[in-house]
């Protein structure tokens, strides 16, 4: 459930929402809309080693680590496109290596890169559009990949049928039914089959999470 703890000004929700749409949300989250599409990460590690932090690409994304990073919790909302993110959503995504260091180290004998910011980002993702179980095993994968690259905590992976599912679902959800414990399925109204949140992923997500914990 998105409680309070999700909303302003603790979380920011990155989207590939028409304006329209995305204007039902603005009372909830601080917006980052991926829509125009921003130009695609150029590989050329500057946001490394020449600004650190910052991308090279003077445009609205150049500073959109440190925006990563207010948070400390983001909403990822995006169409689901062969099991991953949309075009705009991951062009964002791609342009975000700076959240983390260009230094390495160890976990599971895994080379990953250390954390930028602090505290540990958060991340839910919802995603709209029809798919298959296939698609939506990929994008789960997908979530909790992305997660490790950037030693931050997977809450949790939905699927919903569109767009205007996503929304009415996100507006259906009250801060008392959070602190009950209740999934959007057991809210009132809700129908079975009907744009049910996929399977959690949180608890698989905090296990491994746990696993790639720093030692002291």
């Amino acid at each position: 459930m998105l409680d309070q703890t999700w909303q302003i000004p603790s979380a920011v929700a990155l989207h590939d929402l028409e304006p329209d749409m995305a204007e039902r949300l603005a009372s909830s989250f601080q917006l980052i809309p991926a829509l125009p599409m921003v130009a695609w990460c150029r590989g050329c590690f500057g946001c490394w080693v020449k600004t650190p932090g910052k991308c090279l690409i003077d445009d609205r994304v150049s500073d959109l680590a440190e925006k990563f990073a207010k948070g400390p919790r983001m909403v990822v909302i995006s169409r689901l496109v062969f099991g991953g993110l949309s075009p705009a959503v991951k062009a964002f995504f791609d342009r975000s290596i700076s959240y983390i260091l260009p230094f390495f180290r160890l976990v599971d004998n895994h080379m990953r890169h250390e954390r930028r910011y602090e505290p540990k980002l958060a991340i839910r993702y919802l995603f709209y559009g029809n798919s298959d179980e296939a698609e939506r095993d990929l994008a789960q994968r997908m979530a909790k990949a992305n997660i490790v690259n950037l030693d931050g905590r997977l809450e949790d992976v939905e699927f919903h049928q569109s767009a205007e599912a996503l929304i009415k679902a996100l507006a259906a959800r009250k801060p008392e039914a959070a602190e009950k414990g209740q999934s959007m399925a057991e809210e009132p109204g809700a129908k079975a089959g009907q744009d049910r949140p996929a399977r959690s992923v949180a608890r698989e997500a905090s296990n491994e999470d746990s696993r790639h914990q720093r030692k002291p």
